[in-house]
């Protein structure tokens, strides 16, 4: 049983990272950090495991706004795991994702979507 939590609580955290910051410049544009509600709602619009929402605190919060050393902790893990700066923001974590390539759906919509994200969010840290 430990090893089957283990291989899930890993599909999860890898879904969360490469899939849930697309998702949320979808539906709330190209933000640096969402609040919680807004993660929250596209958990359940998008049908997410919401057993594990804290992942998606972690990587689409503002780190000074998580409310708990076990966010905290989780940032620092996926910070590792993914070669991201503790302070990472949803700008690093959409690098990752999976809609970059058209493997995953076959459709071209969301690889164009997600290049069109990219560009606005390199305009955004082009002027700040």
């Amino acid at each position: 049983m430990r090893l089957f939590n283990s291989i899930r609580r890993r599909i999860q955290l890898h879904k969360y990272v490469r899939q849930l910051p697309f998702y949320l410049m979808r539906t709330f544009g190209v933000k640096r950090y969402y609040s919680k509600e807004q993660v929250e709602s596209v958990i359940v619009k998008w049908k997410f495991n919401v057993h594990f929402a804290d992942f998606g605190y972690a990587v689409a919060c503002h780190p000074d706004k998580l409310d708990s050393s076990h966010l905290t902790e989780l940032r620092k893990e996926i910070a590792e795991k993914y070669k991201l700066p503790f302070h990472f923001s949803v700008f690093n974590a959409i690098r990752l994702s999976q809609y970059k390539d058209k493997w995953h759906t076959g459709a071209s919509a969301d690889n164009n979507e997600y290049w069109e994200f990219i560009n606005e969010l390199e305009e955004m840290e082009r002027e700040a």
